[in-house]
């Protein structure tokens, strides 16, 4: 897919398009993580939120399409899995052709959205952790109309240890045009219909790489300098790897605190260092948008270029992801899902003392 679909939100996992359990991934850090899931086999699949549904007898977009966003857990072990199919206001291949310079051109919209709970308590506690885990996925803040949606909360679904609620989102057909309105409000006003026949299985939940584990590699960084995993790792006690894309957007926003993060832990043995996903050795095609966004945040610290089968031993389904090794390359703890800076600035303490 496009790089444009990595903009719906920061922690991207799987894209599914219409086509009985198809799914695009948008970047290298998804591609060999997912592995056979098995979800609803509906045409809108959202295995990792453990849901699906087909759209209503006589409704099939032609001048747009709906993608499942298949965000999943939002949070590393929160036990909140989130999933929402998006319209967009261009066929599927129109939106594959657009060229990075009209994505200005591009108009999506939303009809409801699925949040699964493992362990759900009181309805106030629930609508606590999805708040929380949103603030997580969207870089600290609610977005506007997230507030309005979540007062429309409701349970849909239980089974086992997990919990489903749906929350209806604000229409914004007054950003469409033409053809695309009609089609828009069809998909709209068929959420209440779609709810109801929807098709439940338990969630896939990311595990992330094991602590203890050995991160072994060599690549380059950015500028082309050829750097291996045992020269980086034991020139410090901890190393923070921060995985981030070109298009994560809350990636970028938080730079700059990893830069002073760097700084500050640079002389009790700690360091931060970069691993672009969609700049893999051997092709160029982002890495001058890489470049741009180091000398625009001002970082200083390492940045590498992703080496072929990164994810065997840094697991990863979206970005940020975090993750810290010692000076031998182990891997400490478990990772850390999302752009969370005090959660980062609390594992360095404790790594570090």
């Amino acid at each position: 897919m496009k790089k444009f679909l990595a903009l719906l939100m920061s922690v991207v996992t799987v894209l599914s398009m219409a086509g009985c359990g198809s799914s695009e991934n948008q970047t290298a850090e998804s591609s060999e993580t997912q592995g056979n899931i098995s979800g609803t086999g509906c045409t809108y699949d959202f295995p990792q939120t453990g849901f699906g549904f087909e759209l209503p007898d006589g409704f099939e977009p032609k001048t747009g399409c709906i993608i499942s966003n298949d965000v999943g857990e939002m949070s590393y072990g929160a036990g909140v899995m989130f999933g929402v199919p998006v319209y967009f206001n261009m066929t599927e291949d129109e939106l594959n052709e657009l060229p990075e310079e009209e994505y200005d051109k591009i108009r999506r919209g939303f009809s409801f959205e699925v949040f699964c709970v493992k362990d759900a308590g009181s309805e106030e506690e629930v609508k606590e952790k999805i708040i929380d885990n949103l603030k997580i996925v969207y870089g600290g803040k609610l977005r506007d109309g997230d507030e309005e949606a979540l007062e429309t909360l409701k349970q849909i679904h239980q089974e086992g240890e997990y919990t489903w609620y749906s929350a209806i989102a604000q229409n914004t057909s007054g950003d469409f045009e033409g053809d695309n309105v009609a089609e828009y409000n069809a998909f709209y006003d068929a959420a209440d219909s779609i709810i109801a026949s929807m098709k439940f299985c338990e969630p896939y939940i990311w595990q992330g790489s094991e602590a203890g584990a050995a991160v072994v590699f060599d690549t380059v960084d950015l500028n082309g300098t050829a750097i291996g995993s045992n020269d980086l790792f034991r020139r410090n006690k901890v190393t923070m790897i921060n995985i981030w894309s070109t298009t994560c957007g809350p990636c970028i926003n938080e730079m700059a605190e990893l830069q002073k993060i760097h700084e500050d832990i640079s002389a009790r043995g700690g360091a931060v260092v970069g691993l672009v996903v969609d700049v893999p050795v051997g092709n160029n095609m982002y890495l001058q948008d890489a470049q741009d966004i180091i000398s625009d945040t001002g970082v200083s610290y390492i940045n590498l270029r992703a080496w072929e089968g990164f994810t065997d031993s840094l697991s990863c389904v979206g970005t940020p992801t975090t993750y810290f090794v010692d000076s031998d390359g182990k891997i400490l703890g478990d990772p850390i899902l999302g752009a969370r800076v005090s959660e980062y600035e609390k594992r360095l303490d404790e790594y570090l003392k």
